[in-house]
């Protein structure tokens, strides 16, 4: 790592750590907004339902083509 020359070891955990964590964040976050949108306990209704899958494509179309089989339009 070159950015780690003279830092403490915990220092470049943390960046290593950061940089992991946000580089993952938002597959994680589109398949949760795609479960939660189609989620019968919640109740949304087709509109709520298209807009948080709308925004889990935004956030990372591979994902929900991964979790529902459906390739999605890149807009």
């Amino acid at each position: 790592m070159h950015y780690a020359a003279g830092q403490p070891a915990a220092d470049v955990a943390g960046e290593a750590l950061r940089q992991a964590l946000a580089a993952a964040a938002p597959g994680y976050v589109a398949a949760a907004l795609e479960r939660l949108a189609f989620d019968e306990v919640l109740g949304l209704t087709p509109a709520q339902q298209m807009r948080l899958r709308d925004r889990a494509v935004e956030l990372d179309a591979r994902v929900v083509e991964d979790l529902t089989g459906v390739t999605a339009p890149i807009s």
